[in-house]
């Protein structure tokens, strides 16, 4: 049997086929024509160059969806975004009893009743060793020149003169104290 001679030419280098090859002569020159078969349809469908979007550098994308110059530039505008989400989530949460401005924002406003400064102050007899700490921490603080605010006295209501009415009978009212007798 008699093997048939292949004249045609390697489709890469252009030589004569050895017998049993039917395109290209070598498997490097099959690789070789993939690599630069590659490169011919890239360079068609080459990119426009793009403006990175984080630090604003002029770049060659690999692919259409590429938006940043490189990863550092991508995690940066990630970590402004991520950091930006979280400002907006946090102003939507209500603040925490320990912040600063949770007691500002929930102060109890009273038309009329103002804080007054003061360097001096008059102190109930305190009664316990915190209170008996802070009286004097205070008098020490007023001593070395210190101005705390001090309000007006507020009304005291008498709740056995004005009795609070919670809009239910005195039976309801009984019924629900004996549950948590």
């Amino acid at each position: 049997m008699q093997l048939s001679i292949n004249k045609g030419k390697c489709a890469h280098c252009s030589k004569d086929l050895p017998p049993r090859r039917s395109r290209f002569c070598t498997n490097t020159c099959s690789r070789q024509y993939g690599i630069d078969r590659a490169k011919k349809i890239r360079a068609k469908y080459k990119l426009q160059k793009k403006k990175c979007g984080s630090c604003g550098e002029i770049f060659q994308p690999k692919v259409a969806k590429h938006v940043f110059c490189s990863i550092p530039c991508w995690t940066d505008f990630n970590a402004e975004k991520i950091a930006e989400k979280r400002r907006e989530a946090a102003a939507k949460k209500p603040k925490t009893i320990g912040r600063r401005n949770f007691k500002r924002q929930h102060l109890l406003h009273i038309e009329g009743v103002k804080p007054v400064c003061v360097r001096e102050t008059e102190f109930t007899k305190a009664t316990t060793p915190e209170r008996v700490q802070l009286q004097s921490a205070v008098e020490q603080y007023l001593a070395d020149g210190g101005l705390i605010k001090r309000y007006v006295i507020q009304p005291v209501y008498n709740t056995e003169e004005d009795v609070l009415h919670w809009g239910i009978t005195e039976r309801d009212e009984d019924e629900i104290t004996e549950r948590y007798k």
